[in-house]
C-alpha cells in the first residue's frame, strides 16, 4: 500500500496518492473509510480500536482488503468528529421507510421549535446544505435588508444576481457573495448542543440518536420501519441508529459530504444532496423533522417513505 505525498489539504492533512492507503488513526479525517476486522465483524465485543484501519479518502478499490494478511471489511465513513469520537455513516442507504407504522407516535420527546441558525434565529426552515439550497432559488425580488433573514426559505426568492445589486451595502460588505451569505447566515448551528439542544431528558445531543433507538426498541421495533433498519445494521443491538438533526446538519455540510463522496460509488453509496433522509426527533404526534431535498430542514408526516442512512459512533484512538 504505497503512499505517495502529494501536497496538504485546505485541513492541513497531507494528500496522499496510492491505493487503499492506510492512515494512522490518530490523523483520520472526514471522508476517510473505516474497515473493521473481517472476521469479527458483526460482533459488538469487537468494537474497540484495535480492530479497526483508517483508508485516506478516494483511496480505497475493495470493499474487502487485506491487510498485514488480516482481511478488512467496509464499516463506514467518517463524516464528523465529537466528544473524542468519529462519527461514522453507514456505505449504503437502508432504502425508503416511514418513520412510524402508524399516523401517530408518542416516542421519545417532542421538538416543537425548529433548529437553530448561525445568525441567533430558530425556524423549520434552515439551511443545511449550502449548494443545494443555493441551487435550489427560482428567483424573485425579495431582498435582504441586514443578512438576518428570519428562515432559509425566505431565500428560496431571491437570485444571486439579485442579491448582489440589490443587497444593501452593509450586507454586501460583510458576506461578499451569495453563498456566502446564506451559508454564514441560514446555514443550521452545528455546534455540539445544537439543534435541539439537551432534551427533557438531559440525554447530550451526540447521544440522542442512540437513545431514540433503544426507546423505539423497547417500545417494538416493528412500529417503526426507519428505526428498525438502523438498529438491527451490521452488529444490530442498537450500535447503529437513525440519525438526530445534529448528526444529519454535520452530515450535510458541503465540505464534510463533498470529501465524503470522494470514495468511490462502486464500494460506498454516493449521500445525495437532493435525497429527503428521516431524523430521529419528533416534531409533534403526527410528525417527525427530516432533512428535506431542497437543502433545508422540515419536518413531515410519518407516512412518508423517506431514505434511511445508520450512523454511529466509533472510538478510533485507545
Amino acid at each position: 500500500m504505497a503512499l505517495t505525498i502529494t501536497g496538504f489539504d485546505a485541513d492541513g492533512r497531507i494528500t496522499p496518492k496510492g491505493v487503499n492507503v492506510v492512515i494512522p488513526p490518530e490523523g483520520a479525517g472526514i471522508g476517510d473509510l473505516v474497515y473493521k476486522q473481517t472476521s469479527v465483524f458483526s460482533n459488538a465485543a469487537y468494537n474497540t480500536p484495535a480492530y479497526f484501519k483508517v483508508i485516506g479518502r478516494g483511496t480505497a478499490n475493495a470493499t474487502v482488503l487485506t491487510i498485514n494478511s488480516v482481511s478488512y471489511t467496509l464499516y463506514g465513513a467518517i463524516y464528523g468528529f465529537v466528544a473524542g469520537m468519529a462519527m461514522v455513516i453507514a456505505p449504503a442507504e437502508k432504502g425508503g421507510a416511514r418513520w412510524c407504522s402508524s399516523d401517530s407516535s408518542s416516542l421519545g420527546p417532542t421538538h416543537s421549535r425548529g433548529p437553530i441558525m448561525r445568525n441567533g434565529k430558530s425556524h423549520s426552515y434552515v439551511q443545511m446544505n449550502t449548494s443545494r439550497n443555493a441551487g435550489y432559488i427560482t428567483g424573485g425580488s425579495s431582498q435582504p435588508s441586514d443578512g438576518l433573514l428570519t428562515s432559509a426559505y425566505q431565500a428560496t426568492s431571491l437570485t444571486e444576481s439579485n442579491f448582489l445589486t440589490s443587497a444593501n451595502a452593509e450586507t454586501l460588505s460583510r458576506f461578499g457573495s451569495w453563498k456566502e451569505y446564506i451559508r454564514q447566515t441560514l446555514r443550521v448551528n452545528g455546534a455540539p448542543g445544537t439543534p435541539f439542544g439537551m432534551t427533557s431528558t438531559g440525554v447530550k445531543v451526540h447521544e440522542f440518536g442512540r437513545w431514540m433507538g433503544k426507546q423505539a426498541y423497547a417500545a417494538g421495533l416493528s412500529s417503526y420501519p426507519a428505526f428498525q433498519s438502523c438498529y438491527n445494521h451490521n452488529e444490530g443491538g442498537g450500535i447503529w441508529w437513525l440519525p438526530s438533526m445534529f448528526e444529519l446538519g454535520e452530515l450535510m455540510i458541503d465540505e464534510h459530504l463533498d470529501k465524503v463522496n470522494q470514495n468511490s460509488a462502486s464500494i460506498f453509496a454516493t449521500i445525495d444532496k437532493g435525497s429527503s433522509r428521516w431524523s430521529c426527533c419528533r416534531r409533534s404526534t403526527a410528525t417527525a423533522w427530516y432533512y428535506a431535498d431542497y437543502g433545508m430542514s422540515n419536518y413531515i408526516d410519518f407516512s412518508y417513505t423517506l431514505a434511511v442512512r445508520p450512523v454511529t459512533l466509533l472510538k478510533l484512538v485507545n
